[in-house]
């Protein structure tokens, strides 16, 4: 399994931050967190790099391309660079920040298309003695860590794990994702095996189309995956990118107990619910998990966290996964042509 390397660089509170890339992740998701963050953690600056115009971006400026903001950076080897494009770009922009003599580096997930070009980051990123961190969101949810509380001495038969939503508007203007499988599902993979453990087979899967005013975005409409791991657990995976309405479930069935959390719905969602069999009531909880994540990274560039809560093996087997699973939805869709 692959360890974070751990860096010996001295830091001070505030660090400089840039964003690389400044689309819906980079801007809602990634700096709404660090908003968020703990005072002693949060960045004394966060600018960002996109080429592509940006309006609103509030006290943030956004330079056009690297150059200019490497060059506005008080201490780019004390910066910490959140990596926000589409997965196909995350390999050469992690080489072109740890080559410029970046140090630090958040990936978003999945942290690259295939694993053979996640090693090749990693490869890159610890030949120039740079530490990357992975996005990693559910395993820090606090209503995840409150369902395994609950399991814990438990056997787990079942689980079902489900996220959708309606994304029809950026399916059609933002070709960063080109299958369902890029979107929702890395992590809700991730989850599955946090929760109960490596994946022994991928048993089924099958995508589908988004059709919208007429048009068809392949492989785009949702997907579902049957898991089976090593333990015997078997998890059913769901995403459903034209729903009407968003879901997050997460649903484990025990020997004798059943596990139910509704999980924030959005970045603009808080909070979530707990109801645990047994229990008359369910539990509502404060969750930000996103920003409980950055809030670790940050502690362990600093040297205040001990080790990574997901390390990179897990994000590694999430991507071979992901990697057996759209091979087996070709498959699948072309079993179909041939019956039609």
């Amino acid at each position: 399994m692959m360890e974070l390397q751990r860096i010996t660089l001295a830091d001070v509170p505030g660090a400089e931050t840039v964003i690389v890339g400044f689309g819906r992740c980079g801007r809602d998701l990634h700096l709404g967190a660090l908003r968020e963050m703990a005072a002693h953690l949060r960045p004394r600056r966060v600018i960002a790099v996109d080429p592509r115009p940006v309006r609103d971006s509030g006290p943030v400026v956004v330079h056009p391309s690297m150059e200019p903001a490497w060059q506005s950076l008080a201490d780019p080897r004390r910066a910490i660079f959140h990596v926000a494009t589409p997965p196909q770009l995350h390999q050469p922009v992690v080489a072109d920040l740890v080559n410029r003599g970046a140090r630090r580096i958040i990936v978003e997930k999945p942290i690259a298309p295939t694993a053979a070009a996640a090693a090749l980051l990693l490869r890159h990123a610890a030949a120039g003695g740079a530490t990357v961190i992975p996005v990693a969101v559910w395993p820090h949810s606090t209503l995840v860590r409150e369902a395994r509380r609950h399991l814990i001495g438990l056997t787990v038969k079942s689980m079902h794990i489900t996220q959708s939503k309606m994304r029809i508007e950026r399916t059609v203007t933002d070709r960063g994702h080109l299958s369902a499988l890029h979107v929702e599902v890395p992590h809700q993979v991730m989850l599955a095996i946090a929760l109960a453990g490596s994946i022994a087979a991928v048993q089924s899967v099958r995508t589908w189309d988004a059709r919208i005013d007429g048009r068809i975005y392949p492989d785009l409409g949702g997907a579902r995956l049957e898991l089976l791991h090593t333990g015997g657990v078997r998890t059913e995976i769901f995403s459903d990118l034209c729903a009407p309405g968003r879901q997050r479930r997460l649903r484990v069935v025990g020997d004798g107990v059943e596990v139910n959390v509704d999980l924030p719905l959005s970045a603009d969602s808080h909070s979530g619910r707990i109801q645990v069999s047994g229990y008359t009531r369910a539990a509502d909880r404060y969750d930000r998990p996103l920003t409980s994540f950055m809030n670790h990274a940050y502690e362990l560039f600093k040297g205040g966290a001990e080790v990574p809560a997901v390390e990179l093996g897990l994000h590694m087997q999430v991507l071979r996964v992901l990697e057996e699973a759209a091979v087996r939805a070709g498959e699948a869709a072309l079993d179909k042509e041939r019956e039609l």
